[in-house]
């Protein structure tokens, strides 16, 4: 098993989820999810860092980065994220 990592995702209004993408490091995650919220609160809700810092966080963009387990590619599994799971060399999860 190789540890990755992910980021969650939240919009502070109805939706969440995983981006499908898996980062070697924390701090990369890190940095996306940083960059990723900070572009989507200030598109989207014209805020800026400190702007959501002052309202801590409430109906803003956030995203946690989260630690996953992956299968190594010898063991024949790869991560399909339009299944959101782990499916084996033949196709099946």
């Amino acid at each position: 098993m190789t540890t990755k990592y992910a980021v969650n995702w939240d919009n502070g209004a109805e939706s969440c989820g995983t981006f499908p993408y898996r980062f070697d490091t924390e701090a990369e995650a890190e940095e996306f999810a940083t960059n990723w919220t900070n572009e989507r609160n200030f598109e989207d809700l014209h805020l800026t860092p400190r702007q959501v810092d002052n309202r801590g966080g409430e109906g803003c963009y956030t995203a946690e980065v989260i630690e996953i387990e992956e299968p190594d590619e010898e063991e024949g599994e790869m991560f399909d994220p339009m299944r959101d799971g782990w499916i084996g060399k033949d196709g099946r999860p």
